[in-house]
């Protein structure tokens, strides 16, 4: 085994957990026995495991046998070995007393408490901490799913495995908050549950940074289960406590009032997402790096606390924030988004490091190489001539004589000069990244003159609007592994591009492949991508290189680069006759051509089919059995489902509608006006107002052996989502004025989150049992739902059945089982 064993990644996460533990323990939501019985237990564990492995490393040894996956068992052989130290030197603490003492402790009985003292809670302070508790848990969700992103190198497919790990451990937290609990002030559980979770997001991030690097190889490829496990368990504190708090605050508040007030409670904490969601989106992301804004709601959580003790006159813990307050504001003297972003880029300089809308964009040195990064993939890099070569030359050679360039995205400087080789070309060169661009702007400044154009803008919407014509566009765009970036591989943005292309014109892109030989998910990616040129363009060509670059034209098209190259006496470092080999190149572009499907499918804005084949090509880079991961997750969402109550299965259904279609409104943005990140979160502020505007309504409709709203809501989700496939995802709709779709878009997620608040109110006044189990229930279903919502939607029904019959699908489902809940006997 030649990468280092995991010693520190190991022993960081079990202190975390053992720390989490042990504040629970203190904070008395678990008792001291069940406390030492997990511990205990997963002290077992490892000890078998290792022991197992050890014996069967003997009977290797002696016996010279030959096993499998060898290298495997030593690798967990250590870690289980690491794991059984750490915790062996927690149990040797606990009975330290007896190792010293040798006498033998009396067993002391330890009984079962619940929350009494919630007579002495102030409602008030209730319904700020639910406020506190939306808010900070919409902060940490945002900036934390941005640090996988960066970390992870993330997609669609990244996100939905993140959020429905969110989900579920926080819907498992509030589960878990309905049994009962060792309680004695309930005051102090919920200020140390808010600084817990205030303080716990940064600590995830650093560890995001901090054992990348230790625990998978520098510079390799994350699978899908490594994501999904490593998510899983930096996620498990924070959202078991988040999700805990809310069945405790609604209990609280219910026993106060002496009545179930689990959607009031469900509603101020929609408050504080909706204002948490546009602290984030638009001032966090702004004025703070990602770590900073972690460090700056630390701050202010504390600082609100701080002052509550002071209001509420608890001097016994006024002192608790003040621990958090400090050391957060020495951290953010020191700015150390510098050294934390230094873990991911090991012997690399960094210069800049900055968040945007878009990710974050780091900049690095190493000698005379600089690197410029977004979300952890490298954008280009000063020495990568052979890139900037190839896209620039393979597409400038097929044209007679290119006056007018679109250059979109890529190494500005790189390949400018080499557009230059041709003379005083008119270049308009668009960058969707603002903040990109921000950070070139010596480098921009350098090469300005007047035959440069520089324009910060979505190229979807560039395109759309300018009056230009071009005779050659380079596209250096990311592959469609995203429904953001597969928008400029439709039939509808070739449609819309050639009507801003001259008489024999010629566009280029490249795709990344594998160099000598696709399997069978690359084929199916470049026979889509071809056959949809092909509906446009009279000719299409696929040019091997550093990627395949796809090059489309009504005129003549060639693969003889080298000698054209030669003919027009440009010098290059390497698109020349000394490296490349006309015959050569022919061949393996006619190998290419006959690889291809014949009859393929063609992608579309709303059948998003290359997302999916782009999709299944890196998943394809890994080894593992997805479709049984997808069995696995798909049964036990069935089993939870089944296995719920009425009002569960209600709240299980509603959670996942309204997940999805808010997500699918959002493809639809995306798809019909391009870049959408400042209108995100308007859409996101509008779903929470129509939640808590829902949860605080349906508290009008008390629940009422004559009256079952439940069905009734279920059906009207239905026939809304139906109305919305016919009515917003209309190919028509990206003619009408942008003011007047974004207005309805909004009005749509408006009045999803509405239904979905109500439905919630709803769901909990139908159900019976203590207040703990009423608001714990009800909570865990609608996020395990909204879970599945978040996996489903977008990785599976999107590239399956395209957006519109997404849509439709969901509206029947709902219908479906409206209809079920009528018709149902009681």
């Amino acid at each position: 085994m030649n990468a280092a064993y995991p010693l520190f990644p190991i022993s960081i996460l079990i202190i975390l957990f053992y720390s989490l533990s042990f504040a629970f323990l203190r904070m008395g939501l678990v008792s001291k026995a069940n406390h030492r019985k997990f511990w205990n237990v997963l002290l077992l564990t490892t000890f078998l495991t290792t022991a197992l492995i050890g014996l069967l490393m003997v009977v290797k040894t002696n016996y010279k046998m030959v096993i499998p996956f060898y290298d495997q068992l030593v690798g967990y052989h250590v870690g289980f070995g690491i794991g059984l130290a750490v915790i062996g030197f927690f149990h040797f603490w606990w009975h330290l007393g007896y190792y010293l003492h040798l006498l033998k402790s009396e067993k002391k009985k330890e009984a079962r408490l619940t929350v009494t003292t919630t007579k002495n809670l102030d409602p008030r302070f209730l319904k700020i901490s639910a406020f506190l508790l939306g808010s900070t848990s919409i902060i940490a969700q945002i900036i934390l799913l941005r640090e996988f992103l960066a970390v992870f190198n993330g997609n669609e497919l990244v996100i939905g495995l993140v959020l429905a790990n969110w989900m579920i451990l926080t819907g498992l937290g509030a589960y878990l908050g309905k049994f009962p609990l060792r309680i004695k002030k309930a005051y102090s559980v919920i200020v140390s549950s808010l600084l817990i979770l205030s303080v716990t997001p940064f600590v995830t991030a650093f560890l995001i940074n901090f054992l990348k690097n230790m625990v998978f190889p520098i510079g390799a490829m994350i699978s899908v289960f490594q994501i999904f496990f490593s998510s899983l368990m930096l996620l498990i504190p924070f959202c078991l406590v988040s999700g805990f708090l809310f069945t405790f605050i609604a209990n609280c508040y219910s026993e106060i009032r002496n009545q179930n007030e689990t959607g009031p409670v469900y509603g101020f904490e929609s408050v504080g997402s909706m204002v948490g969601g546009l602290l984030s989106g638009l001032l966090f992301i702004f004025v703070f790096s990602s770590i900073e804004s972690l460090l700056v709601l630390a701050i202010l959580n504390g600082l609100v606390l701080f002052l509550i003790s002071l209001k509420q006159a608890v001097k016994k813990w006024i002192w608790l924030p003040v621990v958090v307050v400090i050391p957060a504001f020495i951290l953010l003297f020191f700015h150390p988004e510098k050294n934390i972003r230094s873990l991911v880029y090991p012997n690399q300089e960094i210069k800049v490091s900055k968040d945007s809308p878009h990710g974050n964009m780091v900049i690095t040195r190493r000698d005379n190489l600089w690197s410029v990064y977004n979300n952890n993939v490298l954008l280009f890099d000063s020495e990568n001539f052979m890139l900037n070569e190839e896209a620039v030359h393979f597409a400038m050679l097929q044209h007679p004589h290119p006056e007018k360039v679109l250059l979109v995205s890529g190494d500005l400087s790189g390949q400018i000069a080499e557009i230059r080789k041709y003379g005083p070309v008119t270049v308009d060169y668009v960058e969707d990244n603002r903040w990109l661009l921000d950070l070139m702007k010596d480098t921009i400044r350098k090469m300005t003159d007047e035959n440069l154009n520089i324009f910060a803008s979505d190229p979807l919407r560039f395109i759309g609007k300018t009056i230009r014509s071009y005779d050659v566009a380079i596209l250096n765009l990311p592959g469609p592994s995203t429904m953001q970036s597969n928008r400029f591989y439709t039939l509808e943005f070739y449609k819309l591009l050639k009507q801003k292309l001259s008489h024999g014109a010629v566009l280029s892109f490249g795709i990344q492949a594998p160099p000598n030989y696709m399997n069978t998910e690359a084929v199916d990616l470049n026979s889509t991508l071809y056959a949809t040129l092909k509906k446009i363009f009279q000719n299409v060509i696929i040019l091997p290189g550093e990627k395949n670059y796809f090059l489309a034209s009504d005129a003549s098209l060639t693969s003889d680069i080298a000698r054209t190259v030669q003919e027009k006496g440009i010098e290059n470092r390497y698109v020349n006759s000394y490296y490349l080999d006309d015959s050569l190149l022919k061949l393996r572009a006619e190998n290419i051509l006959a690889a291809l499907i014949p009859v393929a499918e063609i992608n579309e804005n709303l059948n998003p089919v290359s997302y999916h084949q782009q999709l299944a090509y890196w998943l394809s880079q890994f080894k593992g059995k997805y479709w049984l991961m997808a069995v696995v997750a798909g049964a036990l969402a069935l089993f939870i489902f089944f296995s719920g109550s009425a009002p569960s299965k209600a709240m299980f259904l509603t959670g996942f509608s309204a997940t999805g279609l808010e997500i699918l409104l959002l493809f639809g943005l995306q798809v019909f006006f391009g870049n959408i990140y400042l209108l995100t979160s308007f859409v996101f502020t509008g779903f929470m107002f129509g939640l808590a505007s829902g949860s605080f309504f349906g508290k009008f409709f008390m629940k009422s052996p004559e009256k079952n709203y439940l069905p009734v809501t279920q059906i009207i989700i239905g026939i809304f989502a139906a109305a919305t496939s016919f009515a917003l995802f209309s190919s028509g709709m990206a003619e009408w004025p942008q003011a007047v779709v974004y207005s309805l878009y909004l009005f749509s997620v408006v009045l999803i989150g509405g239904l979905t608040g109500f439905q919630f109110t709803q769901a909990s006044l139908s159900r019976t049992g203590s207040y703990a189990e009423i608001s714990g229930k009800t909570y865990s279903y609608d996020l395990f739902g909204s879970a599945l919502g978040a996996l489903v939607v977008a990785i599976y029904l999107v590239p399956e059945l395209g957006i519109v019959s997404s849509v439709q699908a969901i509206a029947f489902v709902n219908i479906l089982f409206g209809t079920w809940l009528f018709l149902r006997k009681e």
